[in-house]
């Protein structure tokens, strides 16, 4: 059995003891072994770390240059990295040529590759000739496209999008609305705040939020039609506080109904919910089909997921105590053991059901805690661990309740 825990911490062991050579090896076995979601979140904290560590710089430049197979994998983040680093003019020119000249979507064959080379043009551009970016950005959006093909990659795909056309837009070739029909969902965002280097200033990749909303003022000061309503809307859906939502509204022409206009759109891009059948004959015999729904994946053995369950447990007793009880609150428990003991031993009287391994699998779990908001047209997103998600639920369902 690959046990990628032992794996990881015997790469850390080498590279905390200089010993490059032997990281990189198990760095290489991780790649190759695990889905590369994994050993994206193992390897991304040592290429960030790049940006400002002249030891871990080094070990990218290594790893890239060295004969393990995946290599490859790591050769664009390396050739970024030589840019970034490079403050004189005239290397910087010889590093885009050599960009322009060598990169095709035939020899991307890295997850990182897109996203590593749109970084290196960032950091080239300025001296670039109008005719010349042109070439050089719509080459980018053709390996991009390519690189779409592989797994793991749409999220990432969707912002490099943004990025390369928002370019093209500044030069006068593409019109705003290319970059803001471009959706990007709260589980992309999710997705992408794994990734190395992305939104990122430092290194030219801005936010996917910030590009969108300089476009979205200055089409707000011109006209307030339902399609730039909309892409304002998007906005608040990528970055769903209050606050951004109180924004929202006050811009909102007063002779259209808010409420009516965000349940329409809001969630136009949400995923279908669709849990095994004896899943969701459980969820159907404890709610109705006008509530939004609230669910958690948890386990008795996951402290994170135990740590969250106040806040959730707060928000449950708002839903109980609103008129009518627009939304319930329902818990999938995964591998618990002594579920029934530990939930009279915590008090907890919140509903759970124990779901397989199979089950599992088929609803495409792979992390915990896993928690669902989902609307009464059951499409779902996933709220992100570590944000405020009674917030978040306020701003979707537009339910309120005092703290």
């Amino acid at each position: 059995q690959f046990d990628i825990i032992k794996i990881a911490d015997e790469a850390r062991a080498c590279y905390d003891n200089d010993s490059i050579d032997c990281a990189i090896v198990y760095f290489d076995s991780i790649q190759r072994s695990v889905a590369f979601n994994i050993s994206n979140l193992l390897f991304s904290i040592y290429m960030s770390n790049a940006l400002e560590d002249k030891k871990a710089l080094n070990m990218i430049h290594q790893y890239a240059n060295s004969d393990v197979a995946s290599a490859h994998i790591i050769k664009p983040v390396s050739f970024f990295l030589r840019c970034f680093n490079e403050k004189d003019k005239d290397s910087l020119n010889r590093l885009y040529r050599e960009l322009r000249d060598s990169v095709s979507e035939e020899n991307i064959k890295s997850h990182y590759g897109a996203l590593a080379y749109t970084a290196a043009y960032m950091q080239c551009k300025e001296k670039i000739n109008l005719r010349d970016k042109e070439i050089m950005l719509r080459k980018l959006i053709r390996i991009n496209e390519s690189s779409k093909k592989l797994r793991w990659y749409s999220s990432i795909g969707q912002y490099i999008d943004i990025i390369l056309f928002n370019e093209l837009y500044k030069e006068g070739i593409a019109p705003a609305a290319k970059v803001l029909d471009l959706k990007v969902t709260p589980n992309d965002l999710y997705s992408i705040s794994f990734v190395p280097f992305v939104n990122n200033e430092e290194i030219g990749l801005p936010t996917i939020i910030d590009i969108k909303k300089a476009l979205v003022d200055t089409l707000l000061r011109k006209e307030k039609t339902d399609q730039n309503l909309q892409y304002a809307l998007d906005i608040v859906v990528m970055n769903p506080t209050l606050e951004q939502q109180e924004k929202f509204r006050a811009v909102f022409p007063s002779d259209k109904d808010f409420d009516d206009f965000w349940n329409k759109y809001s969630r136009r891009n949400w995923q279908k919910f669709a849990p095994p059948e004896r899943i969701q004959k459980w969820i159907d015999s404890l709610s109705r089909p006008d509530q939004w729904l609230v669910i958690d994946v948890w386990g008795t053995w996951c402290g994170a997921c135990l740590n969250e369950m106040p806040e959730l447990l707060e928000m449950e007793k708002h839903f109980t105590n609103m008129p009518g009880e627009p939304a319930i609150f329902l818990t999938f428990s995964y591998l618990s053991q002594n579920l029934r003991d530990f939930m009279k031993e915590k008090g907890y009287n919140f509903p759970v059901i124990e779901i397989s391994q199979f089950e599992n699998r088929q609803m495409g779990i792979t992390g915990y805690p896993t928690t669902y908001l989902i609307s009464p047209e059951d499409k779902y997103i996933l709220l992100p661990y570590k944000k405020d998600k009674q917030e978040i639920v306020q701003v979707f369902t537009l339910l309120r309740w005092s703290e």
